[in-house]
């Protein structure tokens, strides 16, 4: 038997990879607002300062944005289970 979360997580990240970058773009608006992916960034930056000099410069910004990407993916995968938890009939 499947774990529900699991099983949610699976069908939204299929979801957003079906998006468009407009309707991906609303749907990070709605479910983690204009102001969370900066504290993501911000979050990431400071981890990415501790170790900096293991990294060339020339990948810094790279993983700055890709770890700062999955902070919010893994936000949005638990909101949108929060919001389905709460709209039974909700798909996302």
């Amino acid at each position: 038997m499947s774990d529900a979360r699991v099983t949610h997580a699976i069908d939204f990240l299929e979801l957003l990879q079906r998006l468009t970058d407009r309707d991906a773009d609303a749907l990070v608006m709605r479910l983690a607002g204009p102001a969370l992916p900066s504290v993501f960034e911000a979050h990431t930056r400071s981890i990415l300062d501790d170790v900096a000099g293991m990294l060339p410069a020339e990948v810094r910004a790279g993983v700055l944005n890709e770890v700062g990407s999955l902070m919010l993916l893994g936000y949005l995968v638990r909101a949108s289970e929060d919001t389905a938890r709460r709209e039974p009939s909700a798909k996302s």
